[in-house]
């Protein structure tokens, strides 16, 4: 089985680029191709660390992610970020274990949530229900209020999953393919793409596929934050994090068969209590930033959320389950 490597970058941390690189030539299993996808109008650099391809393409995290691959033929496609370093068989292990398991999509686990503190996980847990789990099946759970869970403490080795991390993932071709992934493409119109990594690994898990992360893969997270660093200095983060959440959690989980379809009852008593639960949350925030904007921001966010998902644009976006049978 073959695979290829593709990297999604805006060339803003060269050095991290280039390591990157380094370690994907360096693979036990060397990869068919190397196309690094950059954003038009950002520099890409002049020296090269093997014969990696550049390829320029619209600027967004899911943009650069959904593509149609047309440069790639091989049966694995291998998706990284700019700062994310490879092991030198970390390419070759994903492969063993996608075929041994039957995957259409396997990932790493580049953020370790179950290594957090205990006062970053209770911080998750307030201000998104985002909450640890001790069931030994499942590597992160998606629930129908749009957070999800981590497994508490993961062993060296392979685990089913809802979604995984956007950083890494080693996807069947013809899987991805046939997941119409650029239709997702909408979560790029905010300006930060809160979310985008579960929008995608989930809807391969709403429509059927195996999903699933190997613990015992070792990888290395740079952590550049080119993007993520200009959100959280965003004066309007929490505003464009609460349209972001409730939009996403429109179409994941509340209305996955489109606007027309009748949503999911489930779905509309969780939303409704996350979106509840986080008043009092945002309240706290305003209260202890000594700023009412938190509050504002967050009602805002619900408010433009909801008249976005009513749109036309979203509401002639085509189901998150499509309707066809997968192979």
């Amino acid at each position: 089985m073959t695979y290829s490597v593709a990297i999604r970058t805006l060339g803003l941390s060269p050095d991290s680029l280039r390591q990157v690189l380094e370690r994907v030539f360096a693979q036990t299993l060397p990869p068919a191709r190397v196309v690094v996808y950059i954003a038009k109008g950002y520099t890409i650099p002049s020296w090269r660390v093997g014969n990696e391809q550049y390829v320029s393409v619209d600027k967004g995290m899911m943009r650069q992610r959904a593509l149609k691959y047309r440069e790639i033929d091989s049966d694995y496609i291998l998706m990284l970020d700019d700062d994310l370093l490879l092991s030198p068989t970390a390419a070759s292990s994903l492969i063993a274990k996608a075929n041994a398991e039957n995957t259409d999509v396997i990932a790493a686990d580049p953020f370790e949530n179950h290594k957090l503190p205990l006062k970053d996980k209770l911080y998750a847990g307030i201000t998104a229900l985002v909450f640890p789990h001790i069931r030994q099946k499942s590597a992160y759970i998606q629930h129908s209020n749009g957070s999800f869970s981590y497994i508490h403490n993961p062993q060296p080795r392979f685990y089913k999953s809802d979604t995984c991390a956007g950083p890494i993932m080693l996807w069947r071709r013809n899987s991805f393919s046939s997941l119409n992934a650029d239709a997702e493409n909408w979560i790029d119109s905010f300006d930060f793409a809160y979310g985008d990594d579960a929008l995608l690994s989930y809807k391969a898990t709403a429509n059927g596929m195996k999903v699933g992360v190997d613990f015992s893969v070792e990888v290395t997270n740079l952590d550049s934050r080119t993007s993520s660093d200009r959100y959280r200095n965003d004066p309007e983060r929490f505003y464009i994090r609460t349209k972001a959440m409730f939009s996403t959690w429109w179409r994941m989980c509340y209305k996955p068969h489109g606007n027309a379809s009748k949503g999911s009852t489930k779905a509309l008593l969780a939303g409704t209590f996350k979106f509840t639960w986080l008043v009092p949350v945002m309240l706290a925030t305003s209260v202890v930033s000594r700023s009412t904007t938190p509050i504002r921001a967050y009602f805002r966010g619900l408010r433009d959320g909801y008249k976005y998902v009513h749109s036309e644009p979203f509401s002639s976006l085509p189901p998150y389950i499509i309707e066809k049978a997968f192979d």
